[in-house]
């Protein structure tokens, strides 16, 4: 039995423990298994005996690591002992190897007479990377390893695109979210733009009112300074005349008297009129005695109201 055929046998009775540790430590000395290349014990067995054949990046076989490893493996650290004491044997001692592969069942019918071939000779691997003198081993366990890749890879490419399609959706409805939200600012832009213009049109309303106001009310004052300024200089008069309500005469810094008492005498300044404006009417004669007496100023005499509206 050859060294390859002699691996694929023995992983294939190894227990599980010994497997992993075994194919673990010819991991780290180069051996990959394609599609599981971070638990290479994992594997299952066919899918291992299509990769014993390969070569690591030192030119070194598979399946000659894995021997390498179980020739140094420490027996007290194996799960089953007996086997790879067996396994061990098998390889230090190539004349017993007919009767150890016996002893692990691994015999075939067909193998010449249990010729064994020299533990020391590395197998060399031709460009279609089968073993010369060999024929093409595990073709179909090659393509049932391609299709077990292409499976696992179709199976992350579908969980890919089921991602995507939830990140697409809920980038999308968060781009609806977002037009919404910016339609509402845009919305509330434009009535505060509204308002400022309303704002605006109102202050300068209220600017132009205000100015308007100023100027009447400068006007007013300027009015009152030459009324003021007026009536300084005009003539003061003292008038008498029953129902003085409402008479205005322009021109004159007049005030009205309707009646002739004690009282009037007692606060009037008679020095303070240059002229008095008498009207008979509503009063008696021994009234306007009197009161050519206390004024010393000019007087003028009215039998009427309507003569002295006419008269002045």
């Amino acid at each position: 039995m050859s060294e390859l055929e002699f691996v694929k046998g023995l992983i294939s009775l190894l227990n599980k423990g010994d497997k992993r540790s075994i194919i673990k430590q010819a991991a780290t000395r180069g051996f990959e298994v394609h599609g599981f290349s971070n638990k290479p014990y994992n594997a299952p067995q066919n899918i291992i005996n299509s990769s014993l054949i390969r070569r690591n990046k030192k030119n070194i076989s598979n399946y000659f690591l894995i021997l390498d490893v179980i020739d140094k493996f420490p027996i007290e650290q194996a799960e089953d002992k007996t086997l790879i004491q067996l396994a061990k044997d098998w390889i230090s001692d190539v004349k017993a190897r007919s009767s150890i592969e016996e002893k692990l069942g691994l015999c075939r019918p067909d193998m010449d007479n249990g010729q064994a071939a020299d533990s020391n000779r590395l197998y060399s691997i031709n460009d279609s990377g089968t073993e010369e003198g060999h024929n093409e081993p595990g073709i179909e366990d090659g393509l049932e390893e391609k299709n077990t890749m292409l499976q696992k890879k179709n199976k992350e490419l579908k969980e890919k695109l089921k991602s995507s399609r939830i990140e697409m959706d809920n980038l999308r409805k968060d781009f609806n979210i977002c037009m919404k939200e910016e339609k509402k600012q845009l919305a509330e832009i434009q009535r505060l733009q509204l308002l400022v213009q309303e704002y605006s049109a109102s202050q300068k309303k209220l600017e132009e009112q205000l100015l308007e106001n100023k100027n009447y009310s400068a006007g007013l004052l300027s009015q009152v300074e030459a009324l003021n300024h007026y009536k300084d200089k005009a003539l003061k008069i003292a008038c008498f005349v029953k129902n003085c309500h409402n008479l205005q005469f322009e021109g004159y810094n007049i005030t009205f008297f309707d009646e002739w008492s004690e009282q009037v005498k007692d606060n009037i300044n008679f020095n303070d009129y240059s002229e008095v404006w008498y009207v008979h009417e509503g009063f008696n004669y021994n009234c306007f005695m009197e009161i050519k007496k206390y004024f010393k100023c000019k007087t003028r005499e009215y039998m009427t109201l309507k003569k002295l509206m006419n008269g002045v």
